[in-house]
C-alpha cells in the first residue's frame, strides 16, 4: 500500500540516520553514540561523548535539547513519543522550506536543502549514503 511524501520521506531520514538499519521503533529510543533511553516522558537530556565529539541528540531524528525543547513550546508537545518526534522533524522540514518538494516528489532537492541539519543525509559530511541509493530507498518506502 502506498504511503505519501511526507511519511516516505521520514522514514528516509530514520534510514539515513540509522544506517544501515531499516528503519524501526527502536529508532525512536536511540541516543547519539548508539545508546538508548527508556522514557518517552521527555527528552533523554543526556549528554554523550563519542568520536570526539558530545552531543545531546536523542530519538529517530537526532534531536538536541534545544530544538526539542524549542519545538516543543512551539507545537504544545507533552513529551518525546514517536509521534511527537514526527512532528518536530516535520517542523523542520517545513522551515528549511522543503515540504513543497517534498509534496511534490523532489526528493532530491529536498535532500539537498536539508543536509545542512541532517548530515547523514546524501552530501551531508557524516553521510555514508549515495543520492542514488536514497532515492531508490524513497521509492522503496513509498510503495509500502
Amino acid at each position: 500500500m502506498a504511503i505519501d511524501n511526507q511519511t516516505a520521506f521520514l522514514k528516509l531520514l530514520r534510514w539515513c540516520e540509522h544506517y544501515p538499519h531499516e528503519p524501526s521503533e527502536a529508532n525512536y529510543k536511540t541516543m547519539y553514540g548508539g545508546g538508548t533511553f527508556e522514557s518517552f516522558d521527555d527528552h533523554p537530556r543526556k549528554y554523550v561523548t563519542k568520536w570526539g565529539k558530545t552531543s545531546s541528540s536523542s530519538g529517530a531524528y537526532q534531536i538536541n535539547i534545544k530544538t526539542y525543547d524549542d519545538f516543543k513550546e512551539r507545537l504544545g508537545l507533552k513529551d518525546f513519543t514517536p509521534e511527537s518526534q514526527d512532528k518536530i522533524a516535520l517542523a523542520i522540514i517545513k522551515q528549511a522550506g522543503a515540504v513543497s518538494l517534498i509534496d511534490e516528489g523532489k526528493i532530491e532537492d529536498a535532500i539537498k536543502k536539508l543536509t545542512g541539519r541532517w548530515s547523514s543525509l546524501p552530501g551531508g559530511i557524516h553521510s555514508r549514503i549515495q543520492m542514488n541509493a536514497a532515492l531508490a530507498k524513497f521509492t522503496e518506502y513509498q510503495k509500502g
